[in-house]
């Protein structure tokens, strides 16, 4: 699990920014407003937007409630420990459920080898899936900053969209699934409905003469001008 790790590091940068800053203030309590030092290069907008995605997407964790002191006025040695406290508390969270869905893997396994091993051999594809699980990306790019997110750059094909949107339908590269209209779609299945849609709305539109006829419009529309 890299992305908690991810975590923990901007939160260490922070705080050893928050602590240079202080011990050159001689002011241990509080950070002047007036320096920006730790808003540039410490990581609190990225902390702030991670926690409460993490709030989001996994509502049976105990939710982080102090999101709103990870700002530069409100930043303390406080907040740090609160903070890093919560951080190993989700990393302990996701290690027992992950955990936990090895060892049921490894009894469906067990139970089911030979036809596992039976369908691996037809439809296995060894290059297809180092591709779709990015296997040989350096691990200094697994987790990507960008825009003060953090992306996981790392097994694609597993990893669920976020619902950007009611009609908003772009995912990452090689998503499993789409959201659209507030519902999740197979991507495949999706894929294939649009470019259905799309072709017989353009078969109407040849059929029908409807370019031509708009650009007719258009042109009468501009003679009468």
């Amino acid at each position: 699990m890299r992305y908690i790790p991810a975590l923990i590091s901007a939160l260490e940068t922070t705080d050893s920014v928050y602590r240079e800053m202080t011990r050159i203030s001689n002011n241990p309590d509080r950070v002047p407003v007036k320096s920006n030092a730790l808003a540039e290069s410490g990581k609190l907008d990225l902390l702030r937007n991670e926690l409460a995605r993490l709030n989001r997407k996994f509502p049976s964790l105990q939710p982080f409630r102090n999101i709103n002191d990870l700002t530069v006025e409100k930043y303390n040695t406080s907040v740090y420990q609160e903070t890093l406290t919560y951080l190993r508390y989700v990393g302990d969270s996701f290690t027992r459920i992950g955990n936990k869905v090895s060892d049921e893997w490894d009894n469906f396994y067990i139970t089911n080898r030979d036809e596992i091993r039976r369908l691996e051999n037809m439809y296995g594809n060894l290059k297809l899936q180092e591709i779709v699980t990015k296997f040989y990306e350096r691990d200094k790019s697994k987790i990507l900053e960008y825009k003060n997110r953090l992306v996981q750059n790392y097994d694609p094909v597993y990893l669920e969209p976020e619902n950007r949107g009611y009609f908003a339908f772009r995912t990452h590269f090689f998503a499993p699934s789409k959201y659209f209209m507030g519902r999740l779609f197979d991507t495949f299945g999706f894929n294939i409905t649009l470019l259905l849609v799309s072709l017989i709305i353009l078969y109407i539109t040849l059929y029908y003469e409807l370019l031509g006829k708009l650009v007719d419009y258009v042109e009468k529309i501009r003679f009468k001008k």
